[in-house]
């Protein structure tokens, strides 16, 4: 999954609670704009930790695999990471430090931050987290030019995802509006 961690914010803070409302989509969506080093009072890692959207191609995949035991077509597949080398497992970035290749989502196709699962410092298991460096305002604009421009470029990129297997419908819907209402170039 493109722009994921081994673990992320989500898993340590929304998760628990997550009772499948948008308030929590939107808090998510936050914390890629707001990410923390600090994901938990017990310890704290050297960068933000990763605010990618694990959880919901996650969601999509569980569904994916209880349709295709049923008797459904099988979940969907994506190119693997472009590298720029494989001794060194170095990957390929777009223009804003997003891997390409993986499983797209519009966290990294209509990005707001950097999302990545590597380079993370500090204590205990941070180097499981990832991070996330939340796009300048600067950058911001260059890529959308306005509000209006993010929140189509962002619908467009979560569409894409439902059409390909890696979102459900349902988390596609809060992902649009979430979108629509964030304070992106707003």
């Amino acid at each position: 999954m493109a722009g994921t961690a081994h673990f992320d914010q989500y898993g340590l803070q929304q998760g628990a609670t997550d009772a499948g409302r948008r308030d929590t989509v939107e808090d998510w969506f936050a914390s890629m704009r707001n990410p923390t080093n600090q994901p938990s009072p017990n310890f704290t890692c050297g960068l933000p930790v990763n605010a990618g959207p694990q959880t919901f191609v996650l969601r999509a995949a569980i569904a994916s695999l209880n349709r295709w035991v049923a008797g459904g077509r099988p979940p969907a597949q994506a190119p693997r990471f472009e590298t720029v080398s494989i001794q060194a497992l170095q990957y390929a970035l777009d223009a804003n430090g997003n891997v390409l290749g993986g499983i797209r989502t519009p966290a990294v196709d209509a990005p707001v931050a950097r999302l990545s699962g590597l380079a993370q410092t500090g204590a205990s298991f941070c180097f499981l987290f990832g991070t996330t460096t939340p796009l300048t305002d600067e950058q911001l604009t260059a890529l959308y030019g306005t509000h209006g421009g993010f929140a189509r470029a962002w619908v467009h990129a979560t569409n894409d995802a439902v059409r390909a297997g890696f979102l459900r419908r349902e988390d596609a819907h809060d992902l649009r509006a979430v979108g629509a209402r964030s304070d992106v170039l707003a």
